[in-house]
């Protein structure tokens, strides 16, 4: 019998005949020229809802497996018959793997031989894949948009209204999955139908809403773009995403389940799942094979890696014995990278000292070096070829500067200022005393009045002393000095101050720095 269906897909090595039956089941059911006219249903629906099931049996089908190896190449076949046909009703369906050890690959062969007359008569009504309630089970934090997967039938509350109609509406909804809304009789208050039994069945397919009250469905009209989308009094209907046709949303009234003595037989979740399994996206019917189904499912996978990882670590760490092997062997690295810390600790810590010992050093050399930009020509050790040279200020400065900072000098700083000074101990006598002279002479000249007068200025301008005029004040500062540094005199009486004031400020500023 020539095959009526080949394809070729890869095969990892590593892969059981069980892996690959299961692959071959799925790529079959979904196969549309298997499922139009080759496909037995009883087999189909073994294969959408169990495939392992064919491997275990089941009673009502079983399976024939015969592998042959040829020359490196494995061919693996499977065959499903039914034993409850008659000899003319026998029907067999076979499929064939072949494998090439030199190729990460295999291909399919699938043959039917049957003589049954009842296949197109069989009615088996669609069911929900298993995965879809292994999704459920394994991810049970997942969500659909706003509304959670979930087994519980979802209870809809007063102001809903709004997020359920922008479903509807095809609006601003993230839902992938239909919402099947169960409302309310307006008698007694009750859903015609168990919502439990209804969440239970279609968790992972769609979500089951139930009004929370007779008057849901009518405060929800006012928020539809189709007003026909209204569904109450026991009505059930099915609300698809991103869609506002009321012949595709389909609606059941409470008449249609109560009014037909044929429902006795078909239970309404029987009737909606095949209005689910007519409109999926998927080949067959019941196969849902939704977006976000596919996301869940990756999940599921990396979750399943994640347990095998978990579980690869837990028996690595009963190793005791390399375990310990470990710890010692990071210790002694701790104590290793510990003993070239101190190590480096201590070298830092000797260099830091020298630091420190160069950073004062260069600071007298730095305070020394200010002296100098501050108008002193020469207080230091006398290049070779010229001669010392240092005015009175100078002296004075170098003299104060010494007293004031005292045990505060480094021994190098102390000695070169001391040196200096006794160098220069006649020229710093006569310094002193001319200071004195100019402190009394600028003081009595100022008298009792504050106001610049030609005998002040001359005897300013005789120690060194110059001014400028600033609006209504003097501003005198010394020559040679920051301009920026200077005794505020006003040039008016009005201001009392008496020469003594003014003499001390110079005197503080200027003459004893």
């Amino acid at each position: 019998m020539e095959p009526i269906i080949k394809a070729k897909f890869p095969i990892a090595k590593e892969a059981t005949d069980e892996e690959i039956f299961t692959v071959m089941s799925k790529w079959l059911v979904r196969n549309r020229e298997f499922n139009r006219g080759f496909g037995d249903p009883r087999m189909l629906e073994c294969l959408r809802t169990d495939p392992s099931c064919l491997i275990k049996g089941n009673g009502i089908s079983r399976i024939e497996k015969i592998t042959i190896e040829n020359a490196g190449t494995r061919y693996t076949s499977f065959r499903f018959d039914h034993p409850g046909n008659t000899t003319d009703e026998r029907w067999a369906t076979k499929m064939s793997v072949k494998r090439d050890p030199d190729e990460n690959g295999g291909e399919i062969y699938a043959t039917t031989e049957h003589g049954a007359r009842s296949w197109n008569h069989t009615n088996i009504a669609p069911r929900k894949p298993r995965f879809i309630d292994m999704l459920i089970e394994k991810l049970p934090t997942a969500y659909d948009g706003w509304m959670p997967l979930t087994e519980k039938p979802h209870e809809l509350l007063d102001g809903d209204e709004e997020f359920l109609a922008e479903f509807i509406n095809g609006t601003k909804s993230e839902n992938s999955l239909p919402i099947i809304f169960l409302s309310k009789t307006n008698q007694d208050q009750q859903t015609i139908i168990n919502p439990g039994i209804f969440a239970k069945k279609f968790a992972g397919m769609a979500h089951v809403a139930v009004e929370p009250s007779p008057t849901f469905s009518k405060r929800l009209k006012s928020h539809l773009l189709t007003p026909e989308l209204t569904c109450y009094d026991g009505g059930i209907r099915v609300y698809w995403p991103r869609t506002t046709d009321p012949k595709s949303n389909r609606l059941w009234t409470r008449g249609f389940f109560q009014g037909r003595k044929r429902m006795k037989k078909i239970s309404p979740e029987d009737v909606v799942m095949k209005h689910l399994a007519s409109r999926t996206r998927g080949i067959t019917p019941g196969d849902h094979s939704y977006e976000f189904i596919s996301n869940l499912k990756r999940r599921l996978e990396i979750n399943r890696r994640l347990e095998g990882l978990r579980q690869e670590s837990e028996s690595k760490e009963q190793d005791w014995g390399k375990k310990a092997k470990d710890h010692e062997e990071m210790t002694q690295l701790y104590e290793s990278t510990i003993e070239q810390l101190e190590s480096d600790k201590s070298n830092l810590e000797g260099t830091v000292e020298r630091l420190s010992e160069e950073t004062a050093n260069l600071t007298d050399d730095l305070e020394i070096a200010q002296m100098n930009l501050r108008g002193y020509r020469s207080f230091g050790e006398k290049e070779a070829g010229e001669e010392e040279i240092c005015t009175h200020d100078a002296l004075l400065a170098i003299k104060a500067f010494t007293e004031s900072r005292g045990e505060k000098l480094s021994p190098y700083m102390r000695e070169r200022l001391n040196g200096f000074l006794e160098r220069h101990g006649e020229e710093l006598g006569r310094a002193t005393t001319e200071r004195a002279s100019a402190q009394k002479e600028i003081s009595d000249a100022f008298k009792s009045y504050s106001r610049m007068s030609s005998q002040l200025k001359t005897i300013l301008e005789k120690h060194g002393f110059s001014y400028t005029e600033k609006g209504k004040h003097y501003h005198v500062f010394k020559r040679g000095f920051n301009p920026d540094v200077y005794v505020t005199l006003s040039k008016t009486p009005s201001d009392k101050r008496t020469g003594k004031s003014f003499t001390a400020d110079l005197t503080k500023t200027f003459l004893s720095i």
